[in-house]
C-alpha cells in the first residue's frame, strides 16, 4: 500500500470499469388523458421531460392524471403510458372538421392514401395544440419567385407603409417584395386590387407595423416589384427538377419546399416561429435521394415530422404522386403558381376522460404483466 513520509498530493487509479451502476428496474403503466401524444398506443417514457415531450403538459382537465405519472418517474425510468381516446377529442385540420388520426399506424391504415376529404394536412396528433401550426408550401418556381411581378402605380415616401401597385393579383399576406433597390419589406395586407401595406423585412414575423417600419427609401411610380415566398431564404434554391428525376425523365418539374410555423405561438411562445423546413421534396411517388431514401414529400412527412400529417395532395397541381418513370417533360407535374398557407384548425382536447375510457386501456396494459 502506497503511503507518504511528508505532507502532499497522493494520486492514485482505479479500475471502475467493473462496477455496475444502480439501474431502476421498476416499471410502472399508466392509461391517462393528455394534451398531445398519440391515441391508443403504448408508449415507453423514461424521464418527466419526455412526458412534456410526448404528451404535453398538464393542464385544469388532466392535472391528476398527469401528476401521478410524473410522480412515478422521480423514482424510476420506465413507464408504460397510453393517452386515452376520450370523447370529443380530434386532430386540426385545414378544413376544421371533426376527424381523428389516433397514431401512425391508424394513419397508414386509414388515410395514407389522400382520401381523407380534411384538406393537405392534419396536426401530427389530436389536440387544441394543433391550432397553432400554420403549413406553407412553395409548389413551383413561380411561387418562389416572380423578378418582375408588377409595377408601382404611384410615388411613396421613406416610411411609407401602403404602396399602390398597378394589380395586387398574386401577392398574399407574407410574401417579401422588393423595390429596384437593396431593401426587402414584408407584405402584411393585401388590401384591394391595387393596393398591398408592407413592413420591414426585419420586423416580426407577425407582423407588428408601427410608423417607422414603412420604406427604407422612396419609391417611384413605375418601379418593378419582386415577389417572393416568404420563406425564400429557409432554402437553397428554387423548386425544380430533382437530380433523381432528371436522370429518369428529364425536367418534369418535381420538387416541393415546405415549411412548419407555430402561427399563434401556442408551441414555442413565439409567434411565426418556424418548426419545420423541408426543402426540396419530391412530387413523385417513387423519388429517391442521393441516399437511397424516399424523397417523396408524403413520405418523409410521415417519417420525419413532428407536427403533421400530409392528407391530399393540392388539387391545382396534376400528377402529383404519380411515379416519375411515368412522366415526361411533355406530361410534368404540373406546377401550382399560388403560395399555399394553411392555418390548421378545429383540434380539440376533448371533454374529460371517464372512468370506463381508462379501464379499457388499463386492461391492455395488465396484458404486458406489468
Amino acid at each position: 500500500m502506497a503511503f507518504q513520509v511528508s505532507p502532499g498530493v497522493l494520486v492514485q487509479e482505479k479500475d471502475l470499469t467493473r462496477i455496475i451502476p444502480a439501474v431502476s428496474t421498476s416499471t410502472g403503466a399508466f392509461a391517462g388523458q393528455f394534451t398531445k401524444g398519440p391515441l391508443d398506443e403504448i408508449v415507453t417514457v423514461s424521464s418527466e421531460q419526455e412526458l412534456v415531450t410526448t404528451f404535453g403538459k398538464p393542464n385544469s382537465t388532466n392535472y391528476e392524471a398527469w401528476f401521478s405519472a410524473a410522480n412515478f418517474l422521480q423514482y424510476s425510468n420506465a413507464l408504460r403510458v397510453v393517452r386515452v381516446t376520450n370523447t370529443s377529442v380530434s386532430n386540426a385540420t385545414e378544413s376544421g372538421s371533426t376527424f381523428v388520426i389516433k397514431n401512425d399506424t391508424d394513419y397508414q391504415d386509414n388515410y395514407a392514401d389522400g382520401n381523407a376529404g380534411v384538406g393537405l394536412w392534419a396536426a401530427r396528433t389530436a389536440g387544441a395544440w394543433g391550432n397553432n401550426i400554420k403549413v406553407s408550401v412553395c409548389p413551383s418556381d413561380t411561387v418562389y419567385e416572380e423578378a418582375n411581378k408588377t409595377t408601382t402605380n404611384a410615388n411613396a415616401a421613406v416610411g411609407a407603409t401602403t404602396i399602390t401597385v398597378t394589380s395586387s393579383t398574386g401577392f398574399s399576406a407574407g410574401d417579401i417584395v422588393n423595390f429596384g433597390d437593396n431593401y426587402e419589406y414584408r407584405v402584411t395586407e393585401v388590401t384591394d386590387g391595387t393596393t398591398i401595406k408592407i413592413a420591414r423585412k426585419e420586423e416580426p414575423a407577425y407582423f407588428i407595423n408601427t410608423d417607422s417600419s414603412g420604406l427604407h427609401a422612396a419609391v417611384t411610380t413605375g418601379a418593378q416589384i419582386r415577389r417572393r415566398w416568404q420563406y425564400y431564404d429557409l432554402v437553397s434554391k428554387k423548386p425544380e427538377t430533382s437530380s433523381y428525376a432528371s436522370a429518369i425523365s428529364g425536367a418534369v418539374e418535381d420538387e416541393i419546399h415546405i415549411v412548419v410555423v407555430d402561427e399563434d405561438g401556442g408551441i414555442t411562445g413565439t409567434k411565426g416561429e418556424v418548426l419545420e423546413v423541408y426543402g426540396a421534396l419530391s412530387k413523385a411517388s417513387d423519388a429517391k435521394t442521393a441516399q437511397g431514401e424516399s424523397n417523396y414529400y408524403p413520405d418523409v412527412i410521415l417519417s420525419k415530422s413532428n407536427y403533421i400529417y400530409w392528407t391530399a395532395h393540392n388539387a391545382g397541381g396534376t400528377n402529383w404522386g404519380t411515379a416519375v418513370s411515368t412522366r415526361s417533360a411533355a406530361s410534368k407535374y404540373t406546377d401550382v403558381t399560388s403560395v399555399s398557407n394553411v392555418s390548421l384548425s378545429n383540434g380539440s382536447d376533448g371533454s374529460a376522460a371517464t372512468t370506463g375510457e381508462k379501464k379499457q386501456h388499463k386492461k391492455n396494459l395488465k396484458m404486458l404483466k406489468l
